[in-house]
């Protein structure tokens, strides 16, 4: 149980230097979808987005 969250939250660092990284809008974009599919956020949400966010 240990070990999976642990590769979650690996997996979410790779995500969030990817999209910190991006070079282009549409790499941006992608990269940030990917870090929001990964953690089940959903960015529609802004009134909670940044909230849940930081709780991951």
């Amino acid at each position: 149980m240990e070990e999976r969250k642990q590769e979650t939250t690996n997996q979410a660092h790779v995500l969030f230097d990817r999209f910190v990284q991006a070079t282009t809008c549409k790499g941006t974009l992608r990269a940030f979808q990917e870090l929001c599919d990964h953690l089940e956020l959903k960015p529609k949400d802004y009134r909670s987005f940044y909230h849940k966010l930081k709780s991951k």
